[in-house]
């Protein structure tokens, strides 16, 4: 659960970040993949940013928004790091910031491979377009999905008893992705 409120968090910084510049055409790309035994998730955007406030984003809390209080980073940080993991900062391709957390793969050896069972993602979102495109990107990486087309769908399932990962639909009717993110926490203890 918390490596998907890192993946929220940059997300959500982004996105108020190209909203507070004014973005016409706001683009955010997210990205995952394997990089030498770890597990690397880029989230960059088409903003602007300055190789200044990149700097100072190392720093604890600091925060380029008028009314942040440099939380959000620094709880990222602090959750990659427990995860033994890493996070940088640095301008973009597509002329804004570019995030990058790295996070090393445990290798765990399985002797009964008859027992192993392949991590789920599952997706969460009310617009059956998204569920699909989600679906078809990830299933053509070699993942198995599983989709709910609502936050209360996904949260009637018992606690799952197959690891992974959830995407969560942050703007969605009934529950946002926030709400149910919270929710599933909870019901987790």
């Amino acid at each position: 659960m918390e490596i998907e409120l890192v993946l929220i968090n940059l997300v959500r910084n982004a996105q108020q970040s190209l909203k507070t510049l004014d973005v016409k055409h706001p683009f955010i790309e997210v990205s995952v993949g394997e990089e030498q035994g770890d597990a690397v998730l880029i989230v960059q955007d088409n903003g602007d940013i300055s190789e200044e406030k990149i700097k100072n984003l190392s720093e604890p809390m600091s925060s380029a928004k008028k009314e942040g209080l440099g939380l959000g980073l620094a709880i990222v940080k602090a959750i990659v790091e427990n995860h033994a993991g890493s996070i940088s900062f640095q301008k973009s391709e597509l002329g804004g910031l570019k995030v990058m957390v790295r996070i090393p793969i445990l290798k765990t050896e399985n002797k009964n491979e008859k027992n192993k069972v392949e991590p789920l993602i599952r997706i969460v979102d009310d617009e059956a377009s998204m569920r699909r495109a989600l679906t078809i990107l990830l299933e053509m990486e070699g993942w198995k999905v599983t989709c709910y087309s609502s936050a209360k769908e996904f949260l009637a399932e018992d606690a799952p008893s197959v690891p992974g990962c959830v995407i969560l639909d942050v703007s969605m009717p009934e529950m946002t992705g926030f709400a149910a993110a919270f929710t599933f926490s909870r019901k987790r203890v």
